[in-house]
C-alpha cells in the first residue's frame, strides 16, 4: 500500500512528526511510536495509521517493524525515521521492545531537536 505524502508546510524550519498507534495485530497489547524528521514531504496521520494497519507481515514482529520503516522511508523521504514498538504477549505477560532507525546519509540531527527524539 503506498503512503499519500504531501507538501512540508514546514520545510526549512526543523521539527518532529510523531505518531501513535495502537494495533492488536501481534496481542492485544501492541503500540507503535513512530517519528520522523520530514523534508519535502510529511504524511497525514490518519494515512500512517491506515498504512501501518495494512502492513501484510504481522507473523514476524521484526519483518513487520522493517517493512514499515522502509516503505515509509522510500516513499515519504524524510531526513531521519524511527520506530518504537512496544508488545505485551497476552499468553505469557512478557513485553517485547523494538527500536529501529533509519536516516538519510550524513544527516546530522540538528541540536534544538535532538532531546524530541
Amino acid at each position: 500500500m503506498a503512503i499519500n505524502t504531501q507538501d512540508n508546510p514546514l520545510k526549512g524550519k526543523n521539527c518532529v512528526l510523531t505518531f501513535e498507534v495502537k494495533d492488536k495485530a501481534f496481542a492485544k497489547d501492541a503500540k507503535v511510536t513512530f517519528s520522523y524528521i520530514p523534508d519535502r514531504e510529511i504524511v497525514k496521520q490518519n494515512n500512517f495509521c491506515t498504512f501501518v494497519q495494512n502492513i501484510q507481515s504481522k507473523d514476524c514482529v521484526e519483518t513487520f517493524a522493517n517493512q514499515v520503516i522502509e516503505q515509509f522511508y522510500n516513499e515519504a523521504l524524510p531526513f531521519y525515521t524511527k520506530l518504537e514498538l512496544k508488545i505485551k504477549h497476552p499468553n505469557t505477560g512478557e513485553v517485547q521492545y523494538l527500536k529501529v532507525v533509519k536516516k538519510q546519509p550524513n544527516y546530522k540531527i540538528p541540536e534544538e531537536i535532538r532531546d524530541l527524539i
